[in-house]
């Protein structure tokens, strides 16, 4: 009974549009204390003079508008020193220090994540349903669709073939 109440009581808290707890986005801090908090862009400086929503609206754009690959989005913030989320709290990750780099693999999970359309889900780790509430957005739909074209574009690419096969990704064996 306390699991069912205690699932209930988020997915009711969740539905209504507050935080319900783990590691926030970048480009979002949680304003507001338990039954107030509320997810918020974030002006909070990050580089120089990039707060960390202009980070994200950048890497959206280097995707969207100049057609850029992650690794190359990834490859471009560590060269300009930009640090990552981690690195500005001082946290770790299973008590282990993080590198402090930008991966491809980071710059992805920004890319598809719909938060930063506005779009907040909850409940996605979970067996459950997920639960979907209004954020404010960082890009607008228009740019979240153009970066997750380009992603799409990116997709079939091998990264370091000497050979480009025509039928890659598209033909797989009767066991895959």
């Amino acid at each position: 009974t306390l699991i069912l109440r205690t699932s209930a009581g988020m997915a009711r808290a969740a539905r209504e549009g507050r935080y319900c707890g783990g590691i926030g986005s970048i480009g979002y801090k949680v304003e507001g204390k338990k039954q107030t908090a509320r997810l918020a862009v974030s002006d909070d400086l990050m580089w120089r003079t990039w707060s960390e929503s202009d980070v994200v609206r950048q890497i959206f754009g280097w995707s969207a508008f100049d057609g850029w690959s992650c690794r190359r989005i990834a490859e471009h913030l560590n060269s300009l020193g930009v640090p990552t989320a981690y690195q500005l709290a001082g946290r770790s990750v299973r008590k282990k220090r993080t590198r402090g780099e930008w991966t491809p693999g980071r710059i992805r999970q920004i890319l598809t994540a719909t938060i930063y359309k506005g779009v907040y889900q909850y409940g996605k780790r979970g067996k459950g349903v997920i639960i979907e509430a209004a954020v404010p957005a960082i890009v607008t739909d228009e740019v979240w669709d153009a970066a997750r074209e380009t992603l799409a574009r990116h997709n079939g690419r091998p990264k370091h073939a000497k050979n480009i096969f025509l039928c890659r990704s598209i033909i797989v064996c009767g066991v895959c």
